[in-house]
């Protein structure tokens, strides 16, 4: 596991959009804040380099959003520190990840992207706090007359995508189908319309979801994000080396051929992946160990919060019992004055 977890109360939610490059995040992102939230763009290279954050109209939701799992024009070291630090942005806590895939797009490319994501950045337990997002769904899929029986039909044949399957029984079967198509300026209006209210269906299929969704626990990784920098910095430094080697390699290959070109740097190149290897054992130990020190802090904080709790309230008790004896020294001074006032008015009776 390379993040925490923590009950907590929430008067709102944070969610995080995870996914592969064109799946259409960053439009999602839009529809569920109600406004141009995010810069979007449904092309293969990723509008979302540096990750953004943004809150709903209602104020019920605080959207990140991240750049695109698969994304060519960068190593996954600068994808992993990317989605690392928008989640370090949420000091609060990540509630829900939202693992967005545009329908009829879940390759094997995709769900190699999400193995990673979870086993190398957020830990499998993250799985508990995810639903997936179908994108771009049409409108029949969110269109309450229509709907059940075409998401029916959709994820049924989908089974035969093990991949896809496997990513369902991981998050426990939470899918929400949506309609997040740009409207254009190029539209028609019956065609603005169609899309406007597709958007407005599948938001508030959308918000339903997430108002539902019991969150087991909130997900934090603000101090991880320093050990994943220092680590991928090497890593870094190892890829650069590789490079190196293999440019080498293959200058060595032309000299004396590739038989040859291969014994000579086959050492070198089994050192660098050791090394590399145990790069990212030393990663994960350093991560295991902060997360123990967080728990450790986590449960004194927890102690000291309950010794609080339980203070104020033998104050309170204590106060409250004050108040009342008080209160009862009021009522029976009150009392004496009462009894004292009518005697007069007794013994006057009395002589006449």
């Amino acid at each position: 596991m390379n993040g925490k977890f923590l009950v907590i109360s929430m008067s709102f939610k944070n969610v995080l959009l995870v996914g592969p490059t064109g799946a259409g995040k960053s439009a999602l992102g839009c529809m569920l804040a109600n406004h141009q939230a995010f810069i979007s763009n449904d092309g293969a290279r990723s509008e979302t380099k540096e990750g953004s954050l943004a809150e709903d109209l209602g104020g019920k939701y605080r959207i990140g959003d991240t750049m695109g799992l698969n994304d060519t024009e960068d190593s996954q070291v600068v994808v992993r520190s990317r989605i690392t630090e928008v989640i370090a942005k949420m000091k609060d806590g990540v509630d829900i990840f939202l693992l967005v895939i545009k329908k009829g797009r879940y390759d094997k490319a995709t769900h190699l992207a999400f193995r990673y994501l979870f086993e190398g950045i957020l830990g499998e337990k993250a799985y508990d706090n995810c639903i997936v997002v179908v994108t771009f769904s049409e409108k029949k899929f969110v269109e309450p007359r229509t709907r059940d029986k075409n998401q029916s039909e959709w994820l049924s044949k989908s089974k035969g995508n093990e991949d896809f399957a496997e990513l369902l029984q991981r998050v426990k079967g939470r899918v929400v189908f949506v309609e997040n198509a740009p409207i254009d300026d190029d539209d028609d209006d019956d065609e603005k319309e169609i899309k406007a209210t597709a958007q407005r269906l599948s938001r508030s299929e959308l918000y339903m979801a997430l108002d539902q969704f019991q969150v087991p626990a909130r997900y934090f990784f603000n101090d991880a994000k320093e050990i994943q920098d220092k680590y991928d910095e090497k890593i870094k430094e190892q890829e650069e080396q590789e490079k190196k080697l293999r440019a080498a390699q293959v200058e060595e290959a032309k000299r004396s051929g590739e038989k040859a070109a291969r014994e000579k740097f086959a050492g070198q190149l089994a050192e660098l992946q050791r090394q590399r290897e145990e790069n990212e054992r030393q990663r994960q130990a350093a991560l295991e160990r902060l997360i123990a020190s967080r728990d450790a802090q986590l449960a004194q904080m927890m102690d000291q919060q309950m010794a609080a709790l339980q203070k104020t309230m033998t104050e309170a008790r204590e106060a409250d019992q004050r108040r009342h004896a008080a209160r009862e020294r009021e009522l029976l001074v009150q009392m004496d004055r009462i009894a004292n006032a009518s005697r007069p008015r007794k013994q006057r009776c009395l002589m006449m």
